[in-house]
């Protein structure tokens, strides 16, 4: 470096050192512009303008000493704790950027913060990047230069990503702090495509620094040669890449701005994409000679060490990893293949495919990075895991280093954090100023915030996501991804402006939002004020008396009544009545206060009936035969047309007929031992055709939940009873279920990006991205999107992949902390995967709500119940469907449900209005009570489960499977698809005796209310009360439904059809050409079952997912703290 160099960068410093404590000096170096001392005019006009002020004003440039002398002393008021830490944050004049949005952050922190040092230190770690690293930003450039800390004047790309990560959340509050970050990007961006192998730059020309001399770079030789006027340092690491791609994804994810994707960005990735080409090659070619595209060793007299083979490391076999040269702590691997650095490559080049998808950029650059990562995934599977433990680096020729790299940051006595710490001597340690090293701690601190409050806050303090005060673990939780998380202020009588900071971690959203006016403010000041949805400060409603109408602000949207600035579920602590248009309600029935007594209820033991279980199978080869000769391998099967149609625009199947019976197939066949020659010969052609026909490529857009819950459920179902009794696991057969499933879910994972992380109603399989449902304006199915989970753990346990697990928790999370404590735990039908927020609208258990309450059950069922939060969900929903969704007829006491939806009283005043409509979906939740009180222990009989709720449950699920059967009470013996019990309503027909009706027919009217289309919610109740209790009627019940689909449903010439209405027997004339897949996969299964003995899939050790498909029970062997 020449000495010209040295003195425009000496005289560069002191500019930056007091540009803030005087603005005519900032705005005399034009530094916002960036700083040219290119001319000697230009130098010698600034340097006589700072030495005039050096002499009128010295105190001035002696205000911002040197940050690497400045944090080895101590500063300001020590901390109150018994650290007594110092204040280490530089003067306001003398920081590098500023961020309100930052500021916020830690004052809302140092309030709720208990521990005053950890205050202290949050206080000073959390800004240290931007006080003390930001030496260089022009946004109208594009430009930025950020440093590490106190050794060199150097940016970094793993670093800096470190850095400025954790500001990801606030980006959307500070459009300054967000130009930053994607200045950050586009450098970096420029730097990558000119030299991706190296890990360390110089300044950028514009930012007007000399150069940086780099002791450690001296002597090393690096091909290929780099220019060290822009390279600090060539140290090839892999996981710099993919940090750079992490930025990037943090960045778009918080302001949802593509403008960072142009042709320099796009060149780096091309970049990456040939590193990782290049280093997936083998050391040798066929002919042993050495293939090399980078090589860097240290020479003589360098401080830098030599490397074997001319620098180019040990021999690496091609395994699909990439191979790397050095570690994240900067040292030489051992072996080129490091294990973290492959895993984070892998998930972040998913992400950057899902990105380019986005907006439809390169195509085949986003299948080559899709493929990536798809490969690198699968070659850590294969070669990183040694006796069941994950390496951190090997070889491809079976050599593995076991180890980890204790590259972690730790802190010491003057608040700050630091590259090493002498544990004997704690005064001692390595860099006073470490900014990554603060960041990462900062950051920690965010994100135990979220998932571990109560460790770290003061439980008085801390709001969930609707601001209502959580004070113990158990009703904080614990979550890991995308979830909104809300701070309010401890005081909210000030007279000041309260910023409400939303924080919501790796969807890197925020918004800040100030009290509407200091006279507002006042007006309200004995009001406990709260951020609720879409952060607008509200007063809890307040009771005036027992059945005063709940006051929620609704407005109309489109015939639906959308909630603007309402909880909606605060209100059940307080209603008592539900205003109801009919009159007609009757309340919820007694329940028996004794303890269940199961000698009264259990009858006889579980045998096969073997007659009815053959004509459940003959049944089952009848509608297999029609499809296999005239829809094969297509989606859905009409019968009558004799033809087969697939999903939406689809030219090919993707199995939802054949993956979704196929385990039902498999039972079948297993249950005959293997003596049934025409079912074994169908499940051989059914493999055959998921072996070498399957392609998810042809899918197009398809249903997030039903994907899931039918092919995904198949898979993993199938493939558990292949491999059950299977000895053969080298056939192709052993396999592919796993592997379909695995390449299912990742594409299906894409539809959880989203800033809540619940996910898209839509899946392009195709394209691997998700779609919001545009007829819902963009809201989710609560239940589609909370009957995922029972798959996705599955699978999860399966692969040992927790990303699966995480994801699917996660939802779970937003659900419950959409609730308010002691609050009936309803949902609503939808949810805002936006917000995570519940849309106030109707709240039913029947279609958009049924699952929810299906899969909390579930869910503790399914993990051998170590998850008791579900139990306690579960319980909470069904204390709030006896107190105010079960109702009871006048005449035969039958047991119903009922959905309310926001509505108007006579008075104008706002409540919960009612509908006696119940859809037989509801039908599930007989099973479900039963399933609940007893936990599906093996027991015969079972034993129940103590406590009050046990009676209760069970009485009300034999009720209602006593009320779904009298619904099948119709002229063909099956059931409608929603029945209506407002027996006085003027749309009943007055002759009809039943204490429910079909609406439209007393008009004649062939309304969808009264179509069959041969659903199995009904069957499954009677299948779980026969295995819980042995009671025969539950078998008459199931073979009377069997005989009417034989009746008025079989077609002769094969298949089963729907019927248009279950009250008229039309013959040919009623029936509709079509046979859902659940007719086979859930109604016949459940049937056939229903008939089996209890050694046949015991409920004790397997649990059904919503789609009838059954997966065993386990004991999780991964973390399961997301909630």
């Amino acid at each position: 470096m020449d000495d010209r160099a040295t003195d425009v960068n000496a005289i560069a410093s002191l500019v930056h050192a007091c540009r803030s404590a005087w603005p005519v000096v900032y705005k005399a170096f034009d530094w916002h512009h960036g700083i040219q001392l290119r001319s000697l005019p230009a130098l010698i006009a600034r340097v006589s303008l700072v030495t005039n002020l050096a002499w009128t004003s010295p105190t001035l440039l002696l205000k911002c000493e040197d940050y690497s002398w400045y944090s080895q002393h101590a500063h300001g008021t020590l901390s109150e704790g018994p650290l007594k830490l110092p204040y280490m944050r530089p003067p306001p004049e003398c920081r590098t950027f500023v961020s309100p949005a930052v500021e916020s952050v830690i004052t809302d922190m140092k309030m709720r913060l208990k521990d005053p040092d950890l205050a202290r230190l949050f206080e000073n770690t959390y800004p240290n990047t931007l006080d003390t690293t930001v030496k260089y930003f022009d946004e109208s450039k594009n430009s930025a230069f950020v440093i590490t800390g106190d050794n060199f004047s150097a940016q970094w790309l793993r670093d800096t990503t470190n850095q400025v990560s954790q500001y990801g959340s606030i980006l959307a509050a500070d459009n300054n702090l967000a130009a930053l970050v994607k200045a950050v990007i586009q450098t970096e961006a420029r730097w990558i495509t000119e030299y991706p192998y190296c890990g360390a730059f110089q300044p950028p020309p514009e930012s007007g620094f000399g150069l940086t001399r780099n002791p450690w770079a001296e002597g090393v030789t690096v091909n290929p040669p780099v220019d060290k006027r822009v390279v600090f340092e060539c140290k090839y690491e892999l996981d710099s890449l993919a940090a750079f791609l992490k930025l990037s994804r943090i960045y778009h994810n918080a302001t949802k701005d593509f403008s960072f994707l142009n042709d320099s960005w796009l060149s780096a990735m091309s970049a990456i994409l040939k590193v990782v080409d290049e280093q997936s090659q083998p050391t040798f070619d066929p002919n042993y000679n050495i293939v090399s595209y980078y090589n860097w060793t240290g020479g003589s007299g360098s401080p830098s060490p030599m490397v074997p083979n001319g620098g180019n490391g040990e021999p690496k076999g091609r395994t699909g990893m990439v191979g790397t040269s050095h570690r994240p702590s900067d040292d030489l691997v051992v072996f080129a293949y490091n294990i973290p650095a492959n895993a984070m490559l892998s998930v972040e080049l998913r992400h950057s495919a899902d990105l380019l998808r986005s907006v439809d950029v390169l195509s085949d650059m986003a299948e080559d990075a899709e493929r990536r990562a798809r490969d690198i995934k699968q070659a850590i599977t294969q070669h990183g895991v040694v006796d069941s433990m994950l390496t951190y680096e090997t070889n491809g020729y079976g050599g593995a280093y076991f180890m980890d790299d204790a590259n972690v940051p730790s802190t010491a006595g003057l608040g700050l954090m630091h590259e090493s710490v002498n544990i004997h001597e704690p005064k001692r340690y390595s860099r006073s100023w470490f900014a990554w090293a603060d960041s990462y701690f900062s950051e920690m601190i965010l994100d135990l915030a979220e998932r571990k409050p109560h460790l770290i806050l003061n439980s008085s303090s801390f709001a969930d996501a609707r601001g209502t005060v959580l004070g113990s673990e158990t009703e904080i939780g614990a979550r890991k991804l995308p979830n909104l998380l809300r701070y309010r202020p401890l005081s909210t009588s000030t007279s000041t402006p309260t910023i409400y900071l939303l924080i919501e971690r790796d969807g890197w959203m925020a918004a800040q939002q100030k009290k509407a006016s200091e006279t507002a403010a006042a007006s309200d000041s004995s009001a406990d004020l709260k951020p609720v949805a879409h952060g607008k400060p509200t007063k809890p409603v307040t009771k005036a008396g027992p059945g005063l109408p709940l006051k929620i602000g609704i407005t109309v949207l489109s015939l639906v009544m959308i909630a603007i600035t309402y909880r909606p579920f605060e209100l059940f602590g307080l209603v008592k009545r539900v205003y109801d248009p009919s009159n007609s309600a009757t309340g919820p029935a007694a329940v028996p206060s004794q303890p269940l007594d199961f000698s009264v209820h259990y009858k006889t033991p579980i045998t096969e009936d073997t007659a009815r279980k053959a004509a459940i199978v003959n049944a089952f080869k009848h509608a297999w035969r029609g499809y296999e000769r005239d829809a094969w391998g297509y989606d859905n099967y009409h019968p009558i047309s004799h033809k087969g149609s697939n999903l939406g625009d689809a030219e090919q199947g993707i199995g939802y007929m054949i993956v979704d019976v196929m385990d039902t197939l498999m039972i079948m066949a297993d249950g005959a031992g293997g003596r049934d020659e025409e079912l074994n010969e169908m499940r051989r052609r059914a493999a055959e055709w998921m072996e070498t026909s399957l392609d998810f490529d042809n899918g197009g857009e398809v249903n997030t939940f039903e994907t899931t819950i039918r092919i995904l459920g198949g898979l993993l179902s199938a493939h558990h009873f292949h491999t059950r009794h299977s000895t053969d696991s080298g056939t192709r057969e052993w396999s592919i279920y796993l592997e379909l499933a695995t390449d299912l879910a990742d594409r299906i994972m894409p539809s959880f990006n989203t800033p809540s992380g619940l996910p898209l109603t839509n899946t392009d399989l195709r394209k691997r991205i998700g779609r919001g449902d545009s007829d819902n304006n963009g809201w989710c199915s609560t239940a589609e999107a909370t009957t995922l989970q029972l798959e996705f753990k599955y699978l999860s346990h399966l692969t040992g992949d927790q990303e699966y697990w995480r994801n699917v928790e996660t939802v779970m999370q937003v659900v419950k902390n959409a609730f308010p404590p002691n609050s009936p735990q309803l949902v609503p039908i939808f949810m805002d995967p936006n917000t995570g927020q519940l849309i106030p609208i109707d709240i039913r258990l029947g279609s958009r709500g049924d699952s929810y309450y299906e899969y909390l059950l579930k869910q503790y069922l399914q993990t051998n119940r170590t998850e008791a939060v579900y139990r306690q969900m579960y319980d909470n929903a069904m204390d709030g469907a006896h107190e105010h969704l079960f109702k009871r007829t006048e005449q035969q006491n039958l047991l119903y449900t009922i959905e309310i939806y926001p509505h108007r009283d006579p008075n104008g005043q706002q409540a919960w209005a009612v509908r006696h409509k119940q859809d037989h979906l509801v039908c599930f939740l007989g099973g479900s009570l039963l399933l609940g009180a007893t936990e599906a222990h093996g027991s015969l009989p079972p034993i129940p489960i103590e406590g009050e709720r046990t009676a209760r449950d069970w009485q009300s699920g034999e009720d209602l499977i006593e009320t779904c059967m009298e619904t099948h009470n119709t002229a063909t013996g099956l059931s409608p698809e929603i029945a209506m019990f407002d027996y006085d309503s003027k749309h009943k027909d007055p002759t009809d005796e039943r204490e429910w009706y079909i609406k439209g027919n007393m008009r004649g009217d062939d309304l969808l209310d009264a179509r069959y289309i041969l659903r199995p919610e009904t069957v499954e109740s009677l299948f779980i009360g026969y295995r819980l209790s042995g009671d025969n009627k539950y078998r008459e019940w199931g073979w009377k439904i069997f005989q009417a689909i034989e009746k008025h449903c079989k077609l002769e010439s094969g298949g089963y059809t729907s019927i248009r209405n279950v009250d008229k027997v039309e013959g040919d004339e009623g029936r509709t050409d079509m046979m859902e897949t659940f007719f086979l996969g859930e109604t016949l299964k459940y049937l056939y079952l229903l008939f089996s003995d209890a050694t046949e899939i015991p409920l004790s050790d397997y649990v059904f997912n919503t789609e009838a498909h059954p997966f065993p029970v386990f004991t999780p062997t991964i973390s399961t703290n997301v909630i």
